[in-house]
This record gives structure tokens, C-alpha cells and sequence, in this order.
């Protein structure tokens, strides 16, 4: 993963440790498959030595150890508590096997199933649905850069050739012309819609659980509905309404 762009996962090696007494350790890893950057830097004796180095992208201090530690383990509360086939919310659990399946991949196959997960949690099959999935994944996100990527790079109509190519056998190419950016851009926004519906999934669930009256589990097309029109009932005394984070639908 470079600098401020989104690939994919790649892991050159892995690093395994046993408990048994009579195996030797492993080999040493091949670390001449991990990326090289240029580097340049002046010797004591005046000389300029120009090479190679492992970058380090990403380099957490303290504080931001900790953030990162809480983050990880806030959501993992969150996964482990949410209980989607018990709801009948089994298009969520879809949403991460397909986000995932983005993780490792690359090129044209990861934007499609980056599309695919928010489509799994956002998108309807009916008329207009391509402004319908824009609108929620706006109205989750809110973010004006965001909106003219969305405008400029996601079709329904894509999405379906993108699926029906890679069902019927196209094989794709790492040299296919995606853009990084858009690769960068789908993942970001597939990540933070995962993550949206896991919190909006979770304070349902847990206002279920609370014992509200005249609560009933809602389906995928009620939760949906409740982000469509949120602006013009929010102050429905429904008890599901009244179940939403503060700031709802920007979480």
C-alpha cells in the first residue's frame, strides 16, 4: 500500500511462532519482496550515497497507538455483539464477504466488489435506483469531495456490466485502465458504509433488545426507508426513530 493511496492487502511474508520443543525455528523471510523506495542522503566524508530502502508508510507514536487500539477494539464489541441471522440481516454479513473479497483483489474486480458491498447495503433493484444509492451513500457520508466521486465514477449500470463480465468469465488484467485514485476512492467508501451500518445496525438491535414497546424487528427495506426519509420523520414518536444516534444519518 502506497502513501496516501489505497491498493490492496499484500503480505510478503508472515511471521509464525510455535510451542513446540523439538521443531526448529523457521527460515529467515525473502525480504526482497518487499517494496523499495529511492532514497539520497549525504555520507560523513562528503559523498552522496543514492540506493534503495524498505519504506515505512504508516508510523504510529503513542497517541496514536492508543486511538488505533480503541478503534479496533470499540468495532470488535460491535461485530461480536450484533447478531445479524438472528434479525434477518443477513445482506450485512454478504456486505463483509464481499468487501473482503475487494481486500484481495485488484484492478477492475476490486472496484467492482468495493461496489458490490455498498450496493449489498444500500442499493434496491428497482426505478431510479442509481439516484436512490447515491443519495444514501450522500447523505451517510457528507462529504462534498466524496459527492463529485461518487458523480463521476460509480454507475448502477457499470456496476451490472462489471458483475456480468466477471460471471461470464472476462479476465482481468492488472494493466486494465483503473485509476488508483478510484480505487483509493471505492475502498474509502466502502469501509466507511460498512462501518456506517454496523453502527446503525447495532443501536437497533440494542433498542430491540431493551424491551421497547411495540418494537419489531424492522427489515432491510424499513431500515432503508428510515434513511430516505429521516428528514421528514424524524419527529415520529415510532419507536425506531427514536432508537437513532445523535447526528443520524451522519455517523
Amino acid at each position: 500500500m502506497g502513501r496516501g493511496a489505497w491498493s490492496s492487502y499484500h503480505f510478503p511474508f508472515t511471521i509464525e511462532v510455535h510451542d513446540g520443543l523439538i521443531w526448529g525455528p523457521h527460515p529467515t523471510p525473502d525480504l526482497s519482496a518487499l517494496d523499495l523506495a529511492p532514497v539520497a542522503y549525504n555520507l560523513p566524508n562528503g559523498e552522496v550515497f543514492e540506493g534503495e530502502e524498505i519504506p515505512i508508510w504508516i508510523d504510529f507514536d503513542e497517541d496514536n497507538t492508543h486511538h488505533f487500539k480503541f478503534f479496533v477494539q470499540h468495532k470488535e464489541q460491535y461485530f461480536a455483539e450484533l447478531k445479524p441471522r438472528e434479525y434477518g440481516w443477513e445482506f450485512f454479513e454478504r456486505a463483509i464477504a464481499y468487501f473482503m473479497k475487494a481486500s484481495r483483489s485488484t484492478g477492475l474486480e476490486q472496484l467492482l466488489w468495493n461496489i458490490i458491498t455498498m450496493e449489498a447495503l444500500l442499493g434496491e433493484n428497482k426505478k431510479g435506483r442509481n439516484k436512490i444509492f447515491k443519495g444514501r451513500i450522500n447523505r451517510i457520508l457528507r462529504n462534498n469531495n466524496i459527492k463529485k466521486k461518487i458523480r463521476k465514477m460509480i454507475s448502477v449500470e457499470d456496476l451490472y456490466k462489471f458483475r456480468n463480465d466477471l460471471v461470464h468469465g472476462k479476465q482481468f488484467n492488472d494493466d486494465d485502465p483503473v485509476l488508483v485514485s478510484h480505487l483509493t476512492a471505492a475502498w474509502n467508501m466502502a469501509r466507511k458504509t460498512l462501518l456506517w451500518s454496523l453502527h446503525y445496525l447495532h443501536a437497533v438491535q440494542v433498542c430491540m433488545s431493551s424491551g421497547r414497546v411495540g418494537a419489531s424487528i424492522p427489515s432491510r427495506d424499513q431500515l432503508l426507508k428510515i434513511l430516505d426519509e429521516y428528514e421528514k420523520t424524524r419527529q415520529s414518536p415510532n419507536w425506531l426513530m427514536n432508537s437513532l444516534l445523535v447526528g443520524f444519518p451522519y455517523v
